[in-house]
C-alpha cells in the first residue's frame, strides 16, 4: 500500500533541492541575466548560434560549419551536443539565454537523480539529501561551469542514473532496468562530453566485476550469466541511441 506521508516527505526534499538550485541561480530568474564562462563564450555559444541561426532560417539542423578554416563537419563535433535531448532550449531560444536555464535545469536533475539513487540503496533521507547537495555542488562540477564548460555538466548528472537502474537490475535480474540504464547512458554520451561517459562505462564494469566475484564466492554461478548479459545489453543500448552522433563524429 502507497504510503502518503512517506510520498509526501520524499516530495517536499526533492523540492528543498530544486529551491537551494534556484537560490544558487536567482540573478538568473530575477534579472534574466546570462550566465557566462571563459569556454561558453568562446567555444560553446558560437556553435549553438549556428545552430539556432540555422533551425530558425532555414528549419534544419546545420551538418556543415562554413566559419571555421575552408569549412569544417559540423555534425562530426560531438561537443555541439546537437542531438541531445535535453539541450532543447537552444533551439527555441539565443544562446546566451538557453544556456543559464539549461544549467538551472541539470543541476535540479542531478540533485533529483543523486537524491533517488541514494534513496534506492537504502540510505535514510538524510544521508541522501547530504549526497545530493555534495553531488550538486561539489567544487568539481562548479568549477566547470564557471569555466563555461556546457557539455561536461550535460553528461556529469546522467552517472547516479545509469547506476540506479544499472543496480536495480542487479538485484533482480529484469532486462527492462538494465535497458533503461543503457537508454540513461545514450543520452550522456549525447550530451557532448565523452570522457565522463567512458569513466561511467568503466565504473559500471569495476561494479560488474565486484559481483562477479560475489557471485563466484557464493557459488551462484548461474548469475555469471545474467550480469554478463545485463552489461553487454547497457553498452550496446547506449551505443545505439548515441550512435547518430558516433557515427558522424567517427
Amino acid at each position: 500500500m502507497l504510503n502518503y506521508r512517506r510520498l509526501a516527505l520524499e516530495c517536499l526534499l526533492a523540492f528543498a533541492l530544486t529551491t537551494l538550485v534556484a537560490l544558487f541561480f536567482h540573478r538568473i530568474l530575477l534579472s534574466r541575466e546570462p550566465l557566462f564562462g571563459s569556454d561558453f563564450v568562446l567555444q560553446f555559444y558560437p556553435w549553438k548560434t549556428l545552430i539556432f541561426d540555422t533551425l530558425q532560417g532555414d528549419g534544419s539542423l546545420p551538418f556543415w560549419n562554413p566559419y571555421v578554416l575552408s569549412g569544417t563537419p559540423f555534425i562530426g563535433n560531438i561537443q555541439t551536443s546537437m542531438f541531445y535531448p535535453l539541450g532543447f532550449l537552444f533551439y527555441l531560444i539565443p544562446a546566451d539565454r538557453a544556456f543559464g536555464y539549461t544549467i538551472m535545469l541539470h543541476f535540479v536533475l542531478g540533485a533529483v537523480f543523486m537524491y533517488v539513487f541514494a534513496r534506492s540503496i537504502a540510505i535514510e533521507k538524510a544521508g541522501a539529501f547530504v549526497a545530493s547537495i555534495l553531488f550538486t555542488f561539489n567544487g568539481f562540477l562548479v568549477g566547470h561551469l564557471y569555466a563555461g564548460h556546457l557539455s561536461f555538466v550535460q553528461n556529469y548528472i546522467w552517472i547516479p542514473l545509469v547506476f540506479l537502474f544499472f543496480n536495480k537490475f542487479v538485484q533482480t535480474f529484469n532486462p527492462l532496468f538494465a535497458l533503461v540504464s543503457g537508454l540513461c547512458l545514450g543520452v550522456q554520451i549525447l550530451g557532448g562530453f565523452p570522457q565522463i561517459a567512458f569513466y561511467t562505462i568503466m565504473a559500471v564494469l569495476l561494479f560488474v566485476v565486484y559481483h562477479l566475484v560475489y557471485a563466484l564466492k557464493k557459488g551462484q554461478r548461474s548469475n555469471l550469466l545474467y550480469l554478463f548479459y545485463g552489461t553487454v545489453l547497457v553498452i550496446v543500448v547506449g551505443f545505439c541511441l548515441a550512435a547518430v552522433q558516433l557515427f558522424p563524429t567517427y
